[in-house]
């Protein structure tokens, strides 16, 4: 899909897919962004900021993940606060 700056994805068109490929253990989504035609980081693009998240959501977003991750037995867990 060809975006610019400032014009919204046209309706009912898809920009993430997701699904079970490869050797990859279960489902995951395959996000790219291409700039200029070729794929680059999106980490590393200039974005706009928006409002910092209510103290709630993110305690509420905090324990539901801490309740979700002690349900799992796959063994050692990393939690991180950050995009990896």
């Amino acid at each position: 899909m060809d975006s610019t700056r400032g014009n919204p994805s046209p309706r009912n068109r898809s920009s993430v897919t997701w699904g079970v490929r490869g050797s990859r253990p279960g489902p995951h989504v395959c996000f790219r962004v291409a700039k200029n035609g070729k794929y680059v980081n999106p980490i590393q693009l200039p974005t706009p900021e928006g409002p910092p998240l209510p103290e709630e959501f993110k305690r509420n977003f905090q324990a539901r993940r801490d309740t979700l991750l002690a349900s799992l037995d796959s063994g050692t867990l990393v939690v991180a606060d950050e995009a990896l």
